[in-house]
């Protein structure tokens, strides 16, 4: 299978649960970390990827911003733009006129290094999707619902709120059209990520790539257990 040369980046969140507010960044993907904005340092992290074009879901109230900061990065074949404001399991229904056939999907706020994504990408030469699963031992997270990783299976769901300290899965994914129908036909009810899940057991062709990188940065404490591990690991 050819490998994807596109991302689609969403970078359009409010951060309301990290309490931005006014005088703060509008969106979470432009905080910063010594001086670099998470999606500044994830912008070079696809290009040193391999990444040349680029589609980027914003919002109203942070599009001149977001457009500011891809503007002052790498370089990229295309970028184009489309404004979603309905969330993230909605984006690539809207942006699927703009996509390949195959995409990477990735938060605009997840600075993954380089080397996942170079993975992700040399996984989805033999796999029509590919996701990523965290296993940072001393980063669990609180779940309602949640996709796990573990013994070379997926697993969905898990309910309950209970603490997951195993291979949690989420985003970034490699993506086709054929999960975006999924999570159409089903009116959006459920989480872009079960859609991925419930792709993935029935194509039987995905891929798996585990991180040690904070698995989510939707709090204050969570956004504070990735700023100590970017500076530990820079």
């Amino acid at each position: 299978m050819e490998q994807p040369t596109q991302a689609l980046i969403a970078a359009g969140g409010f951060g309301s649960r990290m309490g931005l507010s006014e005088g703060k960044p509008s969106s979470k993907a432009l905080i910063k970390v010594k001086g670099k904005t998470l999606l500044s340092r994830l912008l070079y992290s696809l290009s040193e990827s391999n990444i040349k074009h680029l589609v980027v879901a914003t919002s109203g109230h942070s599009e001149v911003e977001v457009r500011n900061e891809i503007n002052k990065g790498p370089t990229f074949s295309s970028v184009r733009y489309v404004r979603s404001e309905k969330g993230f399991r909605h984006i690539p229904s809207e942006a699927k006129h703009l996509l390949d056939n195959r995409f990477l999907l990735v938060c605009g706020h997840h600075p993954l290094p380089r080397e996942h994504f170079k993975k992700m990408l040399s996984q989805s030469r033999t796999n029509e999707l590919v996701l990523s699963s965290y296993v940072h031992l001393d980063l669990p997270v609180v779940k309602k619902e949640r996709i796990t990783f573990m013994d070379g299976n997926l697993f969905y769901p898990l309910t309950g709120g209970i603490k997951t300290e195993g291979p949690y899965v989420r985003n970034p994914f490699v993506v086709s059209h054929k999960v975006i129908s999924l999570s159409e036909e089903d009116n959006f009810i459920k989480s872009f990520s079960q859609y991925m899940f419930t792709a993935c057991i029935e194509s039987k062709s995905y891929g798996v790539v585990q991180s040690h990188f904070p698995p989510e940065v939707d709090t204050v404490e969570e956004f504070e257990r990735m700023r100590i591990f970017l500076g530990e690991n820079e």
